[in-house]
């Protein structure tokens, strides 16, 4: 099924940053168990990707995403 990966694209704060965890790669490997995968980059480190306006953003675009997969009445 469809997956949608949220990406931030600033790097972790230092005391949860693992440099092993840090990829080139944008889907992060899940490009090859997803094939219908969608990327979207969010501005900002991955914890404050859970405050706004970062967390704004991805719910804004979760909701339009579910809208449009939503069934016609």
């Amino acid at each position: 099924g469809r997956l949608v990966l949220y990406r931030a694209t600033g790097p972790a704060p230092h005391p949860v940053r693992n440099p092993a965890d840090e990829r080139d790669d944008g889907a992060l490997g899940w490009d090859g168990v997803c094939p219908q995968l969608e990327v979207v980059r969010v501005a900002g480190h991955h914890l404050a990707l859970l405050d706004p306006p970062y967390v704004d953003e991805i719910a804004a675009h979760l909701s339009r995403a579910l809208a449009e997969r939503a069934p016609s009445p």
